[in-house]
């Protein structure tokens, strides 16, 4: 079973996580959850959990646009990662600044290094429990 919490795979009758420490959820509450979720699934043909590879694969091809793909949970890193290079770009264009400019294109580098990471450090396990994370 794993932990919610932090995505490390314990025995299957744990109470506490062994590597956070946090108490697990309770197996039955589990499955009725993995149930609810199958039917739901099954009764509105939406798949709600993520991949992995996916994610790094639009994370190397778009950058920051990988954060749509799980904009439930990074929405917020979306707007930093895609916002803050467009302004400031837009105000480097609009002063004619080779300064602004040039830390536009750095702020989209480092946006886009930035949401690989991201991606790829996230457990497998997140994506799988995405948006229920």
């Amino acid at each position: 079973m794993f932990c919610q919490y932090c995505g490390k795979d314990n025995k299957e009758d744990a109470v506490f996580c062994t590597s956070c420490g946090k108490k697990m959820k309770d197996t039955v509450a589990q499955s009725q959850n993995v149930i609810s979720e199958s039917t739901t699934i099954i009764e509105t043909g939406k798949v709600t959990s993520k991949d992995k590879t996916a994610a790094i694969v639009i994370a190397i091809i778009g950058g920051p646009l990988t954060w749509l793909y799980t904009y439930k949970k990074d929405l917020a890193k979306f707007a930093i990662g895609f916002g803050s290079p467009f302004f400031i770009g837009f105000i480097g264009g609009a002063a004619r600044s080779k300064e602004l400019t040039a830390l536009s294109v750095l702020a989209t580098l480092g946006a886009w290094i930035w949401s690989i990471i991201d991606a790829s450090i996230k457990r497998k396990e997140w994506y799988e429990n995405y948006p229920n994370v």
